[in-house]
């Protein structure tokens, strides 16, 4: 008897423990669909489910229920609105006049740090919080990039993009790996034009073996 009732009261646990779930499980899939991700999210094998700053449609929704990150993936929507209010705290505090000091001295030190990684080539694309790329992977930098990031107030952004890419002194070397692996072609031989005695513009020959 004692046996029969601890079994129906496990299994009416299980039932009230599963609804529960399921109806967490709905409210953050209500919460999360549509808001961009405020943090990149992995599942446990560390392949990527979103991105951050990229919106979390169906399909981020689908992959992170089936690895069990539908919480995760939450959470990093939640980050994404509490940045946003940031955000938005941010610009009322600066159009202050305390705020407008406090910016431009903050963004003329941030700026000139951050063109330490004039030149590099961007490693990743840089979003603002709604997942918009405003510079994207691949990129190399310049003064352009640099005062749109300030802008948009995506400077650290923008160097740790720079940081996973390519520095000049790599693209140089590429650069010269690739000239090194260039067949020897063309050279330049100068020749007179027997009739005029001018020199006639350099043309470019095959070298023979013996140079």
């Amino acid at each position: 008897m004692a046996d029969d009732l601890r079994s129906k009261l496990t299994g009416l646990w299980g039932k009230v423990k599963g609804s529960a779930q399921d109806g967490i499980a709905r409210s953050e899939v209500a919460f999360a669909k549509g808001k961009a991700a405020g943090r990149a999210v992995y599942d446990d094998e560390n392949r990527l489910i979103v991105d951050a700053g990229h919106i979390i449609d169906d399909d981020v929704l689908t992959r992170a229920t089936a690895a069990g990150k539908l919480h995760a993936v939450a959470s990093a929507a939640a980050a994404a609105t509490a940045q946003d209010m940031k955000e938005k705290a941010e610009v009322r505090y600066n159009r202050t006049v305390d705020g407008k000091e406090a910016r431009q001295l903050d963004s003329v030190e941030e700026y000139a740090q951050a063109r330490v990684w004039m030149g590099w080539v961007t490693g990743l694309d840089v979003t603002d919080i709604r997942g918009e790329v405003l510079i994207p992977a691949g990129i190399k930098l310049n003064d352009e990039h640099f005062r749109v990031a300030r802008s948009a107030g995506l400077l650290s952004a923008l160097c740790h993009s720079a940081s996973k890419g390519t520095s000049p002194a790599d693209q140089r070397a590429a650069e010269a790996k690739q000239l090194a692996e260039t067949p020897q072609g063309l050279v330049p031989e100068a020749h007179i034009v027997p009739q005029t005695g001018r020199t006639r513009l350099p043309l470019f020959v095959p070298q023979d073996d013996d140079g």
